[in-house]
């Protein structure tokens, strides 16, 4: 079997002239020798295509002239935190090729978001993260403190009733988690960052008394003292 270079129609070996388009046919043209050539075709235009992706690829990783990142150091304070980094480029893409286990990078267009957690590990932190564009790489050291420098109470003086009374005690600090020590007659009811929920029962020690609540991390502390008179509805019960 061959086939009519005209109309492509499938004809027998032996007719010189195509029955469906009457061309005279001169040479013999086979069909597998066509299902080859067709198949080398295709598979030289899928050999091209993928060399041409392979080769832009190739193109945009190197394309970058310049990766300048606006950040010398990043140094986290023991409670941690996030900070934004610019990255300035001129390639088509960039990215970050390292960062520590207790490091979160998250890159949203042409920002850098760097989060770290409370270093509650006990050790001081020091690393890299490390940003790749083409060629080009720049390391930003990384490093987070291990103990908190500062508590500060900002209210430091507070009243209760005598019938007993909740506060909630507002604080700053660069800790993770500080210690409470306080009365037995004093309860903490819920803990947030920079925030504690605390209550007081009614006084019925028969005279004034004073409740020092001390927050304690690492080398600092901070002091909120809670001064409360008599219950005198204990006393009124009691006439």
């Amino acid at each position: 079997m061959k086939e009519c270079p005209h109309c492509s129609a499938i004809i027998e070996d032996e007719l010189r002239y195509c029955p469906h388009c009457g061309i005279l046919i001169n040479k013999t043209v086979h069909v597998k020798s066509m299902a080859k050539k067709r198949g080398a075709i295709i598979i030289g235009s899928v050999a091209l295509f993928f060399g041409l992706i392979i080769a832009i690829g190739i193109y945009r990783f190197f394309a970058t002239t310049y990766l300048d990142v606006n950040q010398s150091t990043l140094s986290f304070v023991k409670s941690g935190g996030t900070v934004k980094i610019p990255i300035n480029y001129d390639g088509y893409t960039w990215s970050v090729s390292h960062t520590p286990e207790w490091v979160n990078a998250l890159p949203h267009g042409d920002t850098l978001y760097v989060e770290v957690a409370p270093n509650i590990m006990g050790e001081m932190r020091n690393d890299s993260v490390v940003i790749r564009s083409g060629t080009f790489k720049v390391a930003v050291p990384v490093s987070q403190n291990v103990k908190a420098d500062y508590i500060e109470v900002l209210n430091p003086k507070l009243t209760a009733l005598g019938s007993g009374q909740a506060f909630q005690i507002d604080y700053l600090t660069d800790g993770a988690a500080p210690q409470i020590i306080m009365p037995e007659y004093c309860h903490v009811n819920a803990l947030s960052p920079g925030k504690i929920m605390l209550s007081i029962d009614p006084n019925d020690s028969g005279s004034k008394r004073t409740a020092k609540i001390r927050l304690i991390e690492d080398d600092v502390d901070g002091l909120v003292v809670i001064e409360q008179p008599v219950d005198t509805t204990l006393e009124a019960e009691a006439k």
